[in-house]
């Protein structure tokens, strides 16, 4: 892993630590989210950012099922369920909250 992919990874943990709290008693989606957010605010690692159109609408015609079975895998820098501990519905509704930020 090069040195910019370590800063992003030790940023991701940064995050994690700071909101993993807050997501396990969340309730909206931004709730939920919140570990998310982190990456898909900036675009960190490559994550389309929210509201982004343009950046969503590739992975939108995959279809929420496809898109949340990435995040359940993981991708590039993202951990496996985005490293949270967020059940498939969870990831489902922030997937499908994304999306419609983005205005899909």
């Amino acid at each position: 892993m090069g040195h910019q992919a370590n800063v992003c990874m030790k940023a991701v943990v940064s995050i994690l630590a700071v909101v993993t709290t807050f997501a396990v008693n969340a309730k909206t989606p931004e709730e939920i989210g919140a570990l998310c957010f982190g990456c898909h605010n900036t675009g960190v690692g490559g994550a389309p950012k929210i509201g982004a159109k343009t950046e969503w609408e590739a992975r939108a015609k995959t279809g929420v099922d496809a898109m949340v079975k990435i995040v359940i895998e993981g991708k590039g820098i993202m951990q496996k369920r985005g490293g949270t501990t967020l059940t498939d519905a969870e990831i489902k509704t922030v997937v499908e909250h994304m999306v419609k930020k983005a205005g899909l």
